[in-house]
């Protein structure tokens, strides 16, 4: 079951479990960072020759991505987009109500002030100042060590189900699809009369084989996001922290590698 933030068969799988004394539901986690997305339809916001490149940039608190995806039409036109990341420094234990109902002016309004507060060049603003439809939310997380197999073996949960994360690395879909591969792969030996069927069963062989590496992505992730979204003002330690962390890993290459690592198979 891959259903996400909201699965229901996440709850039941936990219920199986209190039930015979384990523990109950964990719901998502609140990570305190949230996203603010804008996408300009017609395109043409973003300087001339940039459309095939990702643009990044590091602000007082604030991370910007501008990019140009294609619409699909025959003409071969495109959109262009900006996702701004940034830490939600009041958030305390509770998670903040979604904003669901705020209308687009409201987001592209806010998403503008903040990146003019945080020091972002004048091509990102811009994008954010032309976009059409704009939309905020929270970044929530699964705990990735609560069971995925319920009592008895009647549902197993992939994806973010199982492992929600923060979006830093890229990897929910990439890490629903080896889930997907893994459990298939279980499956098959169990039907052939496997060694990991006849001793743990295929669904918690599959927990196994899985959880380690998409526990240590959710770790990566959320430091990531941490480094990214480092406040404090010009020459203070977060952002000493910050530029030192990627400056030397941009140059060691370690950036590359933890990307490499996320995308790479691990079934």
């Amino acid at each position: 079951h891959t259903a996400g933030l909201s699965s229901r068969v996440r709850e039941h799988v936990a219920a199986s479990h209190a039930a015979e004394g384990g523990g109950g539901a964990t719901p998502p986690e609140y990570s305190g960072i949230r996203v603010q997305f804008g996408v300009v339809p017609a395109g043409g916001a973003r300087p001339a020759g940039s459309e095939g490149e990702f643009h990044q940039w590091f602000g007082e608190g604030v991370y910007a991505l501008t990019g140009s995806y294609g619409t699909g039409a025959a003409d071969g036109a495109t959109s262009d987009m900006v996702a701004v990341v940034f830490a939600d420094r009041a958030a305390g234990s509770a998670a903040p109500p979604e904003n669901s109902n705020w209308e687009a002016s409201d987001v592209r309004e806010d998403c503008v002030g903040r990146l003019r507060r945080a020091g972002i060049p004048a091509e990102v603003v811009s994008v954010a100042e032309q976009c059409e439809r704009c939309f905020e939310l929270g970044v929530y997380e699964h705990d990735a060590t609560a069971p995925w197999v319920s009592r008895g073996g009647r549902a197993v949960l992939l994806g973010d189900a199982a492992h929600a994360m923060a979006p830093f690395l890229g990897q929910g879909a990439n890490q629903a699809i080896q889930d997907g591969y893994c459990l298939a792969d279980r499956l098959a030996a169990a039907r052939a009369g496997g060694l990991a069927a006849r001793v743990m069963g295929p669904l918690q062989s599959y927990a196994l084989l899985r959880r380690a590496p998409v526990t240590a992505l959710q770790l990566e992730s959320r430091l990531l996001g941490a480094m990214e979204t480092a406040g404090g003002g010009a020459g203070t330690l977060p952002q000493f922290v910050r530029d030192a962390f990627f400056l030397a890993n941009g140059k060691l290459g370690v950036a590359a590698q933890v990307f490499v690592k996320g995308a790479r198979p691990w079934v």
